[in-house]
């Protein structure tokens, strides 16, 4: 969310995300609540973003009690890595639009 607002911030353009966003029903929340908390554990490579690391989904859903059932901890990591994935995809394509601009930039100065 925050990548998205900058993003709309710095280019005065709202991203399609947030203008469609859609409104995330109550049971849901704190599932997103989870994943905001968890995303701060990715780390960052050469090429981009990781994944959000599995012992820490684990670590979080035992401590934060979605680790009471098999069910329920299925259904928390796949909400989560949901979310997680949807990131990587925006992050990765944000990543390729800034590398075809430094590209075109490169080419117009030659």
């Amino acid at each position: 969310m925050e990548l998205l607002l900058s993003d709309w911030e710095r280019s005065g353009v709202m991203p399609p995300a947030l203008k469609n966003q859609p409104e995330i029903p109550s049971h849901l929340l704190p599932y997103l609540d989870s994943y905001n908390a968890l995303r701060c554990h990715r780390t960052r490579s050469e090429s981009g973003y990781n994944p959000i690391d599995y012992p820490s989904v684990v670590l979080y859903a035992q401590t934060h009690g979605f680790f009471d059932t098999q069910d329920n901890f299925n259904r928390f990591e796949i909400l989560v890595q949901a979310c997680d994935h949807a990131f990587l995809e925006f992050a990765d394509e944000k990543q390729r639009q800034a590398i075809a601009a430094m590209k075109a930039k490169a080419r117009s100065k030659s």
